[in-house]
C-alpha cells in the first residue's frame, strides 16, 4: 500500500517536480471490494499519508468541502517534499517501468450526484469492458508523442468552468494513456462517452503534431458530426455550420455562450 502512495509521488514528480496528485482522506471512500480499486487499498491509506507528511517525506494540503458545486470545494493534495525527492533521484528505474493494474475499471457508471457507483455486470458491459481493454492494450503498445516539445507536459488554459482562465499541465508520458467509458446518472444509456487519454486534453493545433510509433498523423475534422447524423436521422439535411448562430438568436446570450448551450 504504501508501494502504491510511493510510486504515485514518483510519476508525479517525473512529471513534474511541482505537480501534486488529489487524494481522497474520506475513510469511507475507500472501500476494498469495490471494482474501482483494482489494488485493493484500504482505509489504511489516509493515515499512511498522514505518517508521510509527519515524517516530512511530503507536503500534504488539506482540502476543504463548502457545500455541493461550491467554487471553494478542494480535494487534498500531496506532493514529493526534499527528503523524499532526494530518493527518488537514486531510483534506478524511470516513469515508463510504472504501469496501472492489468484489473483497473474502464467501463466508469456515476450516480446523480456524479460520483462513481457500484453495478452488475451483464452480457453488455462485459462485451464494452472486453473491447475498451483491448484498445487500451493497443495503446499501451503503441508509442504517441509531440517531437517537437522537449518537456514531459504541456501548459495549457482551462476554457470552461469555475476555474476558466487558469493554466494547468497535461502530462504526455507513456502512463497518460488509459481510456474508460463513463457513464451518468445511474443510467446506461446516458452519456458513455471515452476519458482519458492525455491527446483529448490539448487543442487542435497540437494534435495535429501528434506522432504515432514514430510517423506523423492526420486528422480528419467532420464538423458538426453529431448534430448532422440526428438530422438525417429525421430526413433533414443541414445547409452550413448549424452552430453558427447570430448574436441575438438566444436574448441576452452572446454568439459564444450559445455554442456552448450546443
Amino acid at each position: 500500500m504504501l508501494k502504491v502512495i510511493l510510486l504515485d509521488l514518483y510519476v508525479a514528480w517525473t512529471t513534474d517536480p511541482e505537480l501534486s496528485i488529489g487524494v481522497n482522506l474520506n475513510l469511507k471512500r475507500w472501500v476494498t471490494g469495490s471494482r474501482y480499486n483494482a489494488l485493493h487499498l484500504s482505509r489504511a491509506v489516509p493515515a499512511q499519508i498522514h505518517r508521510l507528511a509527519d515524517a516530512g517525506l511530503i507536503e500534504l494540503s488539506l482540502g476543504s468541502y463548502s457545500g455541493p458545486g461550491a467554487n471553494t470545494n478542494r480535494t487534498a493534495r500531496i506532493r514529493a517534499a526534499e527528503p523524499l525527492k532526494a530518493k527518488f533521484r537514486e531510483a534506478r528505474f524511470g516513469r515508463i517501468d510504472v504501469g496501472h493494474s492489468p484489473d483497473r475499471e474502464c467501463i466508469i457508471r456515476r450516480d446523480v450526484g456524479g460520483r462513481e457507483e457500484e453495478y452488475e455486470d451483464t452480457d453488455r458491459t462485459r462485451a464494452m469492458r472486453g473491447e475498451l481493454r483491448a484498445y487500451n492494450d493497443l495503446l499501451a503498445r503503441t508509442f504517441l508523442d509531440l517531437p517537437h516539445i522537449e518537456e514531459p507536459y504541456i501548459e495549457r488554459a482551462i476554457t470552461t468552468g469555475p476555474r476558466e482562465g487558469q493554466q494547468i499541465q497535461v502530462p504526455f508520458f507513456p502512463g497518460n494513456k488509459f481510456v474508460r467509458r463513463v457513464f451518468s446518472r445511474s443510467n446506461w444509456n446516458l452519456n458513455g462517452r471515452f476519458y482519458g487519454g492525455w491527446w483529448q486534453q490539448i487543442g487542435e493545433d497540437l494534435r495535429k503534431k501528434i506522432h504515432i510509433n514514430g510517423f506523423p498523423t492526420v486528422e480528419r475534422d467532420f464538423k458538426a458530426l453529431h448534430i448532422n447524423l440526428l438530422s438525417l436521422e429525421r430526413g433533414v439535411r443541414l445547409e452550413g455550420d448549424p452552430y453558427d448562430l447570430t448574436d441575438g438568436f438566444l436574448e441576452g446570450v452572446d454568439r459564444k455562450q450559445q455554442r456552448r448551450y450546443l
